[in-house]
C-alpha cells in the first residue's frame, strides 16, 4: 500500500512539474522540430512555436495568415531565439474587430508571458490587411513588417475595382465583416493599408516588401 501511494505521489508531481515548466496552455506537439502550443484567447485559437532558447528580449514574429506556406523564415528565426506567433481569425479580412482580436493577443503575450512590446508582422497576400491595419492603430508596438505581396487595399483584391479581377465572394464578406451599408460606403472607406502607410512611415516603422508593384493592386490571385 504504501508502494502504491509512493508511485501515485510521484505520478502527480511529476504531472505538476510538468505543468509548471510548460510556457504555454493548450496542446502541446511538433512543428519542424520545435515546440508548439495551440490554445485560445479572446475565444480565438492561437499558435505559439517556442526557440529551444529565446533570445534576449523574446522577440517574436507574428504572421497575419497563411502559417506555414513558408516555413524557412521562421525555422531560421526560430534558430536564433524568436517565437513565431499565429492568431486564427480567417474571413475577417483585416477588419476592426479582428484589429481588436490581435489587441487582446498582443496584451496577452507581452504582459503574461514577457514578449517583447514590439511584434514583427509578416502579412502574406491577404494577412497584409490584418498587419498593416493593426500595425496602423499600434505603431508603437511593431518593430517592423515585412510584406510578401500583401493585400493593401480591398477595393483592388477582393473588390476588383482596379487591375485585379478581384473576388465576388470575398467583396461580399468584406461588405459584412466592415459593417458597410452599401458598397459605396466600402470604396469611400480611408483606412485601407494604402491609406495608413504614410503614417507608418512617419512613425519610421520599418516597411520591408517583396514584390511590392503586386501589393498596391491587392496582392496575387492564385493564394489570397
Amino acid at each position: 500500500m504504501k508502494r502504491l501511494c509512493s508511485i501515485l505521489f510521484l505520478t502527480s508531481l511529476s504531472l505538476c512539474l510538468s505543468a509548471a515548466e510548460a510556457p504555454f496552455p493548450g496542446k502541446l506537439s511538433q512543428w519542424n522540430g520545435y515546440d508548439r502550443y495551440d490554445f485560445q484567447v479572446d475565444g480565438k485559437n492561437v499558435l505559439v512555436v517556442t526557440p529551444q532558447q529565446a533570445a534576449p528580449g523574446k522577440p517574436w514574429v507574428w504572421h497575419g495568415e497563411f502559417f506555414g506556406h513558408k516555413p524557412a523564415p521562421d525555422i531560421a528565426l526560430l534558430g536564433k531565439g524568436f517565437h513565431i506567433v499565429y492568431l486564427s481569425v480567417p474571413n475577417m479580412l483585416g477588419c476592426p474587430e479582428a484589429v481588436g482580436h490581435w489587441n487582446k493577443l498582443y496584451a496577452e503575450l507581452t504582459v503574461k508571458y514577457g514578449f517583447a512590446k514590439r511584434a514583427a508582422l509578416v502579412g502574406l497576400s491577404r494577412g497584409g490587411l490584418y498587419c498593416y491595419n493593426w500595425a496602423s492603430a499600434n505603431p508603437e508596438k511593431v518593430a517592423c513588417i515585412y510584406g510578401d505581396a500583401p493585400v493593401c487595399d480591398f477595393k483592388s483584391w477582393p473588390g476588383g475595382k482596379g487591375k485585379g479581377k478581384g473576388s465576388k465572394g470575398d467583396w461580399a464578406l468584406t461588405l459584412k465583416v466592415y459593417k458597410f451599408s452599401d458598397e459605396a460606403e466600402a470604396l469611400a472607406y480611408k483606412g485601407n493599408p494604402v491609406d495608413s502607410l504614410p503614417s507608418l512611415a512617419k512613425a519610421k516603422v520599418p516597411l520591408p516588401m517583396s514584390r511590392p508593384g503586386l501589393a498596391l493592386r491587392g496582392g496575387f490571385s492564385s493564394s489570397v
